[in-house]
């Protein structure tokens, strides 16, 4: 019952060690039983520091009772999870409203899979770039803020008062658009970022064009980037190759897979770039499906020009306008 989840929440320190962490995934709790969660959050017996509600049912009403929680000033979370729910972009609302009071202690913020729209994300974005807001993770992934919400995201992360150091935008319908300025954003010299991820949205070889010219601006303090499941192509993968190689970049982690590269190309990029060492011996197993004239693989090479492994890509070029499969070089 609602009264017991309470009661072991209030538990005295008396009988037993207060409760710190309560998960309550999957339990189809609702808007009623988040409503009693949060009575007991703003109790002054109350110590919980992480809350798990993912899949609950918990719409925009249940969230504005626990918002209205965290911003009591009473609640000491640091962590919560309310992904997998439908708590929309007024239920953004609500939360972007708590995190922005200055009395949230909360640090990560998991709000996937919740229908969050543009509007949502703005809300979101408004209040992580306020100086108010204390999150260091924030994970938005699965919804539906497109383009424009990727927009109010970069203008938040590039403002100097965004503390997020992790930011999860993975499929979300971000194109190139959105991708540009997250690029801007994170290339302007006061992101705070170390993780990105924007895996499994519409970003081709001008989005990641964009992104690499960030990487290689020595401003950018991504370590980890995520962009698989997106459209970018060969040209796109050669500019963050190319990045990667400038010296330039942090990252120690790049997620490519499931795009329309040509398999040698991602051979190439994930054995001789990420293991920054040169290869001198490339096994190619078969040519991209999509067949390319020579004309675009010679300008694909003219990309990679200034990369320290130019010799490997002429044998690219070779093997895909010849046909000619090669075990060794």
């Amino acid at each position: 019952t609602w009264g017991n989840i309470r009661e072991r929440m209030n538990v005295s320190h008396a009988r037993i060690k207060p409760i710190t962490e309560l998960d309550l995934r999957g339990k189809k709790i609702g808007d009623q039983g988040a409503h009693q969660i949060a009575i007991s959050l703003e109790s002054d017996q109350s110590e919980l520091t992480h809350l798990y509600l993912s899949a609950n049912e918990i719409s925009a009403d249940g969230t504005r009772h626990i918002a209205s929680a965290i911003e009591s000033g009473k609640c000491s979370l640091k962590v919560l999870g309310l992904g997998g729910n439908r708590i929309g972009d007024c239920g953004a609302h609500h939360m972007a409203t708590a995190i922005q009071s200055g009395k949230c202690t909360l640090t990560v913020l998991f709000i996937h899979g919740n229908g969050i729209g543009a509007d949502g994300a703005r809300d979101m974005a408004t209040a992580i770039g306020s100086g108010n807001c204390s999150l260091t993770d924030l994970g938005l992934g699965d919804n539906e803020i497109g383009d424009s919400g990727a927009h109010h995201m970069a203008t938040a992360i590039e403002s100097g008062k965004c503390t997020l150091t992790e930011l999860h935008l993975n499929g979300n319908g971000i194109g190139d658009y959105g991708a540009r300025r997250i690029a801007t954003a994170i290339g302007s010299g006061k992101c705070t970022l170390k993780v990105l991820g924007l895996g499994e949205n519409e970003i081709g070889d001008c989005g990641a064009h964009h992104i690499a010219t960030a990487l290689e601006s020595g401003k950018c303090t991504l370590a980890q980037l995520y962009l698989n499941d997106n459209q970018i192509g060969d040209r796109g993968a050669l500019h963050l190759a190319a990045a990667i190689e400038s010296g330039k970049c942090k990252l120690i982690k790049l997620n490519m897979s499931a795009n329309v590269m040509c398999r040698c190309l991602s051979d190439l990029i994930f054995c001789a770039v990420f293991q920054r060492r040169r290869i001198r011996a490339v096994v190619i197993q078969h040519v991209t499906s999509q067949q390319q004239s020579r004309d675009e693989l010679r300008a694909l090479l003219s990309l990679s020009l200034h990369c320290q492994w130019t010799e490997v890509v002429q044998l690219i070029l070779a093997v895909a306008t010849n046909g000619i499969s090669f075990s060794s070089v």
